[in-house]
């Protein structure tokens, strides 16, 4: 029996570590939402609104990220954004309720969710849509050069020097 206690929370340490080690390449963003509901204050139609309000704030919770994106790859995220938002689920976990307030007399409910988005799967997207992941390897060159220019914005300009000397003798 001590056994068996044993191999139980040798597993469970496992698996904790297991998801610890999951979560440290995901970015944590808050998102907030209002809905707002018709007719008379019922559970159901707040529960309605609410629901509507929660995928609002973690998709918002998601646009904060990609404000965020440095250009070169939100330049990528553009062209296959529409794939992304349809599976949103599949790059971020959005189930935590940070707050939720109903307000009765303006009919509306106010929520904000935490979202953890798993960074390393977006960025895997992202590369393999871009033109270096598409072309063939003997399209790809070894060497990289960079190349550096610079303009005259302005100059000046003197006169020739001139030395007049006499000799006297």
């Amino acid at each position: 029996m001590k056994a068996v206690n044993n191999f139980i929370k040798l597993i469970s340490f496992v698996i904790s570590i297991l998801v610890i080690s999951n979560l440290t390449y995901a970015v944590e963003f808050r998102g907030s939402a209002t809905e707002r509901f018709e007719g008379v204050y019922t559970k159901k139609k707040v529960q309605a609104a609410f629901d509507i309000a929660k995928t609002k704030a973690c998709t918002n919770a998601f646009n904060k990220y990609i404000k965020g994106m440095e250009e070169s790859k939100r330049m990528i995220f553009e062209s296959i954004q529409d794939q992304i938002y349809n599976n949103l689920n599949e790059y971020m976990t959005c189930s935590v309720v940070v707050e939720e307030n109903v307000d009765k007399k303006e009919k509306k409910v106010v929520i904000v969710m935490k979202a953890n988005i798993d960074t390393t799967r977006l960025d895997i997207e992202i590369k393999k849509s871009s033109k270096v992941f598409d072309s063939k390897s003997s399209e790809k060159s070894k060497l990289a050069m960079i190349f550096f220019s610079r303009t005259v914005s302005g100059q000046r300009q003197f006169d020739e020097r001139v030395t007049d000397v006499e000799k006297t003798t």
